[in-house]
Parts: C-alpha cells; structure tokens; sequence
C-alpha cells in the first residue's frame, strides 16, 4: 500500500548483499571503511531494493549514498511529532490488513493486529515511561528534565526463516525516531 512507502521506507533503507564473481574470496572479505561493518569490499555490491521510498532494485559500491539518504530522512522523522508516527503506523496496519494480496502472507495478520494505536502506545510507554519525552524535554519527579534522543541509523540482519520479524524492530526503530538500513536474504525481497 501506499502508505508503506510514505510511513516507513522514506526513512528505511532495505539492502541484500551479492558477491561479485570477480576478485578474490579474500577481497570479498575486506571490510570497507564506512560500511557500518558490512562486507562491502571492490569485489562486492550492494542492491537496494528501497529507497528513499521508492522501490529502486539498484546496486551501489558503497553505503555512502544509502546512508546519505537514511541520515536526512531520519532528520525529517525527528522533527514529526509522535502522534503522527503513531497515526502512520496504525493506518498502515489497517491497510495491510484490507490488502488480500499482501494480508494473505504470513504473519501478516498478526502485523496489523500489533500496529494498533492502543498497542504502539502501550511499547513506547513501556520503553519510555511517557511517550511525551519523545517530542520534548519533560519533567521526571520535579527534580529532572528527559527527553529520548534518536542515535542515528540502525542497521538489521533479516533472517531468512521469518521474513515478518524484522518488521516489529523496523515499527521500534521508527518509533524511536531513527533511521533504519536493512539487509535482506534475496528471497525475501519479494515481501518488502
């Protein structure tokens, strides 16, 4: 649905990996500098499959333009005040779940069930002890000022035997207002 593409992936990036058939195995292991640790070596490339949210099957040398993208967008997530993000998330939930084509997948169901407003409100509170700090300072026992920071990009490894799970860190990471970049196995890129 389109609300996928506006909600989540303008602040995500989904990356899978594919070695090169050039070059050594030893240079495929390299790590690139920059890479936030991923095997991204001369010998490797990198399909992004969305960005920027826009479904892209394009592949990259580097994570340079990737994290680009994800650093200003997560900027823009920052500045959204955290009834909206929870508003994004709970119509995307009721959207996958009128979608026969996508709700028929599994564990879709279950997504749509945890993207209730009630229930996204009850993680941050519980995480966050008020939801209220991640908009603005608030005062904690008249003595402290708080606020939850965004840090930055979170980077996951999808596994491969159940491509829903990542998907309840991606809600958190957005929740908390960062940004995210995701490797997927090749067969389940179909899911994103």
């Amino acid at each position: 649905p389109k609300i996928w593409a506006i909600a989540l992936a303008s602040m995500t990036v989904h990356v899978a990996e594919k070695a090169s058939t050039s070059g050594s195995s030893r240079e495929s292991r390299k790590l690139k500098s920059g890479a936030a640790g991923i095997r991204s070596g001369s010998s490797s490339m990198i399909t992004c499959h969305l960005l920027n949210g826009e479904f892209v099957d394009r592949e990259f040398n580097d994570f340079t333009t990737i994290a680009d993208v994800v650093t200003r967008n997560r900027r823009v997530l920052q500045e959204m005040p955290f009834d909206v993000i929870i508003e994004l998330l709970a119509k995307l939930g009721r959207k996958l779940i009128q979608n026969p084509d996508i709700n028929s997948l599994q564990g879709v169901s279950y997504i749509s069930i945890w993207l209730r407003r009630k229930n996204l409100e009850r993680i941050c509170k519980m995480n966050y002890g008020d939801c209220k700090y991640l908009d603005a300072f608030g005062s904690v026992d008249n003595h402290f000022a708080m606020a939850a920071q965004p840090r930055g990009i979170v980077c996951q490894w999808v596994a491969a035997n159940i491509p829903t799970l990542a998907f309840f860190s991606l809600a958190q990471v957005i929740l908390s207002k960062n940004g995210s970049i995701a490797k997927v196995p090749e067969e389940n890129c179909a899911f994103i």
